[in-house]
């Protein structure tokens, strides 16, 4: 209430209270800004991880008995699909 008689008197100088909007306005724009970015880039790591996640321990090691995979391929994949499984 204070606040607004000073206002109103003349007391509080309007430049002081529009600095003071306009520093709130840019710090909002930036909160509002740095939440969009950091949900950006979590749901792309999302993605990236569901698209990366091609072959299953299964299926790698079918190819291993069938020839298509080298020994040191097989357990290279294996190692990455258990370690991408840990990680969830």
């Amino acid at each position: 209430m204070e606040a607004v008689l000073f206002f109103w008197c003349g007391a509080v100088d309007t430049r002081n209270v529009v600095w003071i909007g306009s520093v709130l306005g840019v710090l909002a724009v930036l909160m509002v800004g740095g939440y969009w970015v950091v949900r950006r880039l979590t749901v792309s790591g999302r993605q990236e991880k569901e698209e990366n996640t091609v072959f299953t321990l299964e299926q790698i090691r079918q190819l291993h008995q069938e020839g298509q995979l080298s020994d040191e391929e097989y357990q290279s994949l294996r190692e990455k699909i258990i370690q991408e499984a840990r990680l969830g």
